[in-house]
């Protein structure tokens, strides 16, 4: 992706005030390119069942954002329902081998409120899998 970025980026009318980085959540260039209370928001889209560590993703998420600031989140988890979610279970060793370590059965919903998130809207809906579509906020110092 870094590539089609780059050729996107030289198209724009001020390419230099673009600044494209190709790191990962939990590397420590990228917890180095961010300042502590330095982002307004962070949204994320079907990443966080696959960053190895999501605890640590989003303990950087709540450090990066200032207060006040929003994590938006499109993420499918593990269902609520104990019947479906043991099935995700079972599949998600198999699942995650061939999907680049997507785990099916991370409960993201759940993650996000233990790291300190306030919720402001959520909405659960299902395509094939259960999705969660939400916006929280960074509480206030």
């Amino acid at each position: 992706m870094i590539k089609r970025a780059l050729k996107k980026r030289d198209l724009l009318l001020f390419p230099e005030r673009i600044n494209l980085h190709h790191t990962g959540c939990g590397y420590d260039d990228m917890v180095k390119l961010i300042d502590p209370e330095s982002l307004d928001a962070v949204v994320c889209t079907l990443v966080l069942c696959t960053i190895p560590n999501p605890e640590m993703a989003l303990g950087n998420f709540m450090k990066w954002l200032k207060p006040g600031g929003r994590l938006v989140v499109l993420e499918h988890i593990r269902s609520h329902n104990h019947s479906a979610g043991k099935i995700q279970d079972f599949l998600t060793p198999t699942w995650a081998k061939i999907a680049e370590g997507c785990q099916l059965n991370r409960p993201t919903d759940k993650l996000i409120l233990q790291v300190g998130f306030q919720l402001l809207r959520e909405d659960h809906f299902k395509i094939g899998i259960p999705f969660y579509e939400a916006e929280y906020r960074k509480p206030d110092l």
